[in-house]
């Protein structure tokens, strides 16, 4: 009895078919992979990004609710706010913040970093940083000035009428915060109300962030 073989095996067409699917399969699933382990990642980012933003966003808001003054420094990008009374020869709170017994405090803004201090100073340790994800920080007054009619005498004596805008205490303010990367990142605009009736809301536009803010002419809000 004869028993013929099949031993004619793959042509190389089949093989190079074959190994041709295979390749296909086996780099959607690479694919495939890659895709949802950026996913899982870009997830994870945007929960510590939103994580972040909420443990900055509940420090500040302790801060601003106890102000006793707002002073805000501005030098470009930069921004320094002060949560008391200043003096402009020394750049530094009247009342310092030593073992939590005051809530004073200094919070800055530079190089993309916010620190939160209870005293001024010019290197800030890292100890202090709140975050060194910031893309942006800014601070506004929310709320909406009421307004009325002054009569003002002129050098000539003559007399003119202007138009005079007020903030009725306790103020609203604004602050606008911008976490993560270019890539990846989360903004929020935080509306607080200050519990204290302020006397003091002052913007100092500088040309040196760490310069003495003596001589520098102040924007001021009129407070009631």
């Amino acid at each position: 009895m004869n028993t013929k073989l099949n031993d004619k095996g793959f042509s190389l067409v089949e093989l190079l078919v074959a190994m041709a699917i295979a390749a296909i399969v086996s780099t959607l699933i690479i694919s495939m992979m890659i895709s949802s382990t950026s996913m899982f990642k870009n997830e994870n980012e945007q929960i510590d990004l939103q994580n972040e933003l909420q443990i900055v966003q509940n420090q500040l808001t302790e801060k601003f609710m106890e102000a006793k003054a707002i002073n805000v420094v501005k030098c470009g990008d930069d921004v320094r706010i002060y949560t008391g009374e200043i003096d402009i020869n020394t750049n530094k709170l009247l009342v310092e913040s030593e073992a939590g017994k005051h809530t004073e405090c200094v919070i800055t803004y530079t190089d993309g970093k916010l620190y939160l201090t209870g005293k001024y100073m010019d290197s800030i340790p890292d100890g202090y940083l709140l975050s060194e994800n910031v893309l942006d920080f800014d601070i506004d007054i929310a709320t909406v000035p009421g307004e009325e009619e002054m009569i003002v005498k002129n050098e000539d004596n003559s007399y003119s009428t202007v138009t005079r805008y007020f903030y009725d205490n306790p103020i609203s303010i604004k602050l606008t915060l911008k976490i993560g990367t270019e890539k990846e990142n989360k903004t929020d605009e935080l509306v607080l109300k200050i519990r204290n009736k302020i006397d003091d809301y002052r913007i100092y536009s500088v040309s040196s962030f760490n310069g003495t803010l003596a001589g520098v002419k102040p924007t001021e809000l009129d407070l009631r």
